[in-house]
């Protein structure tokens, strides 16, 4: 199978490297020149458990090189979808399926305003990894893939899809209720992302915090809240497990979140479409979100400041 993945930040890349593995054909495109010449000249080089792998794969800045691909995965930034979606029509056929993997809320509408519903598959997945340099990044465990159609039928190219990402690695697991692993997805991220990117932690010491569970909770009440005025509905406690779930070092505990590496790189954060969404969909119904709002602006007063920020006393 023919895949592009478009966006080859930490997650585009273990992905890439996974698929490559197991035998597929795989291109990363991005436009952050350093990191694909460093691809190109000395391989995408993993960082696991094992010691550390290089993998020869094809990598470029110039989406129109690549030619029709198979499967298109989005792992690009929210903030930079409707961009990304543009400036990779080139690689999209008749037949191609374009699989978004992305953090937070906007990215289906963003796609599907470029390409049939029929052809747009989401989900989300929980694989801990960190951009460690150009070229370099750190797998951090395990983790699962939870996806479906966005128009809800099972065919067979998705079934085929499902497939090849289960025979990489990836522990695809169809999920009929598309916007509800979503919004499940926005959840967790709701809790864990702003608040490593606030303490510089890790999501393990996050989770040893004695106040971590009304903490945690109190965020994921106000998205649940937010979820069913959008009549998706989502269960409190099924995200708390999930929240759970990944405070072991097996299962991504180690892992620095993507909004703490952003951060740490002085970089734009998603927080506009995590809690950031969340405040703003929260105004449109006159519900109470104080947890988000103020997450959301801290987050916000974070990343408009990396400048004048005080790194060490006088």
């Amino acid at each position: 199978m023919k895949i592009a993945i478009a966006g080859a930040g930490a997650m585009g890349c273990r992905f890439g490297s996974m698929l490559y593995e197991s035998g597929q054909s795989v291109t990363l495109v991005d436009n952050w020149r350093e990191h694909v010449e460093e691809i190109r000249n000395n391989g995408l080089r993993v960082i696991h458990e094992g010691g550390t792998s290089a993998f020869p794969l094809q990598a470029t800045t110039d989406p129109a090189t690549v030619g029709v691909a198979d499967l298109v995965i989005i792992f690009t930034k929210a903030m930079h979808t409707k961009t990304v979606i543009v400036n990779t029509l080139p690689i999209i056929g008749p037949h191609t399926q374009v699989l978004t993997l992305q953090n937070g809320l906007g990215n289906v509408e963003a796609i599907t305003a470029h390409v049939p519903r029929e052809r747009v598959i989401a989900g989300v997945t929980n694989f801990g990894t960190e951009l460690v340099a150009p070229g370099v990044i750190r797998a951090l465990g395990s983790g699962e893939t939870s996806m479906m159609r966005v128009d809800g039928q099972i065919t067979e190219e998705f079934l085929l899809i499902c497939d090849r990402l289960n025979k990489s690695g990836l522990h695809v697991k169809i999920e009929p209720d598309v916007m509800k692993i979503i919004w499940k997805k926005v959840a967790f991220n709701a809790v864990y992302n702003p608040l490593a990117a606030l303490t510089r932690l890790k999501t393990l010491d996050i989770g040893r915090y004695e106040k971590f569970d009304r903490l945690a909770y109190g965020i994921i009440d106000e998205v649940v809240a937010v979820a069913k005025a959008e009549n998706v509905d989502i269960d409190r406690e099924d995200i708390y497990t999930s929240v759970q779930s990944v405070l072991t070092p097996e299962m991504s505990g180690e892992h620095l979140t993507s909004m703490l590496q952003d951060v740490l790189a002085k970089r734009e954060t998603e927080i506009a479409f995590l809690n950031g969404a969340i405040a703003d969909k929260a105004a449109q119904y006159g519900i109470a979100v104080p947890y988000n709002t103020l997450l959301s602006h801290l987050i916000r007063m974070l990343e408009t400041t990396y400048s004048k920020q005080v790194e060490v006393l006088r």
